[in-house]
């Protein structure tokens, strides 16, 4: 892993290809997709009031196609493009409006416009402070300095586990990779199963896990191997209560059942199949109302891994609950 992410600073051709410059595409990208819903949503709006709508459409119109130009370029450019597009997008100066200095729909398109502007200046430009060439010599001077932290952290990892089988000591992550080892191999087929794992597997009927959204890849293999490839596996689990990608906690296993399996009384025989738990009956209908409202609106595919649609909200289930009078 460690190899794998000092290589990231070498033989860089196009900023836009690394980790770094897609990341910081993909936020300009959803920035200004943002801008372009709030323009879409003012104009939108002006058309309540013809005085507005006559006045302001122009403007409004010409915003809409410099945010339309600046989406192809990020979409399409390359790195020097996108920060000159970016860095020039023109915003023209509204016509002046006579009467309206306290309207509220007037103030509601005029806040719009002021939230893009702010987005493109303050946000999108200064995400390209650095050029192609600028950026690539400073990921090339941290080239040497990556490389030498990893050997670093190489040696110390070395010297480490020397001094605990010196000292026949163990932490709790090494008993999670020699089991790792008693479980599994490596052929030329990639990982198979060992004879000790086709033997403790036989000693379970089922391997039960709770909280399956907090499980790293190193237990999950530990759990394919003890349940025969996850044939005798039943987990549970909850993906929008994952806290703890710090200690390598990996949402996406679980996700990847859930979103391939099948319905329980859809599956066939044999079929890896799930359950969906959505009846909640710990808690009071205003607290789920509250709960899927914030969900829904910021949980998806790009910020938490999942869409939040009818079938992932919390539905009321305390039919013994009866709110007071």
């Amino acid at each position: 892993w460690l190899d794998e992410k000092a290589a990231m600073y070498q033989h860089i051709e196009q900023v836009a290809d690394t980790p770094w410059g897609q990341t910081l595409l993909f936020y300009a990208q959803e920035a200004v997709h943002y801008c372009i819903t709030l323009t879409k949503h003012a104009l939108e709006l002006m058309k309540q009031d013809a005085k507005l709508l006559e006045t302001y459409e122009n403007t409004y119109q010409s915003d809409l196609a410099e945010l339309n130009h600046l989406k192809d370029v990020l979409e399409h450019g390359a790195w020097d493009e996108a920060a000159k597009a970016a860095e020039n997008v023109t915003f023209v100066r509204l016509p002046s409006l006579r009467g309206y200095s306290e309207d509220e729909l007037k103030i509601r398109i005029s806040d719009c416009r002021k939230q893009v502007k702010e987005t493109v200046d303050k946000k999108i430009a200064k995400l390209f402070c650095a050029t192609e060439q600028e950026t690539k010599d400073d990921l090339s001077r941290l080239s040497p300095m990556v490389q030498k932290l990893f050997a670093i952290t190489k040696e110390f990892s070395e010297e480490l586990r020397r001094l605990k089988t010196e000292r026949k000591a163990a932490d709790f992550s090494d008993l999670e990779h020699w089991a790792l080892e008693l479980l599994i191999k490596e052929t030329e087929n990639g990982f198979v199963r060992t004879e000790e794992a086709e033997k403790l597997s036989q000693r379970f009927d089922e391997v039960m896990v709770d909280e399956y959204q907090d499980s790293n890849q190193v237990q999950n293999c530990i759990f394919r191997a003890l349940s025969v490839e996850e044939r005798r596996l039943f987990a549970v689990g909850d993906v929008k209560q994952s806290i703890y990608r710090f200690r390598l906690a990996d949402p996406t296993i679980f996700l990847e059942k859930y979103l391939s399996y099948c319905p329980a009384a859809e599956a066939e025989e044999g079929q890896p199949r799930k359950v969906l738990l959505s009846r909640n009956f710990r808690s009071r209908r205003e607290v789920l109302d509250g709960t899927n409202f914030v969900f829904r609106a910021i949980m998806s595919r790009e910020m938490g891994e999942m869409d939040y649609t009818d079938q992932e909200k919390l539905y009321f289930g305390a039919a013994y609950y009866t709110p007071a009078a």
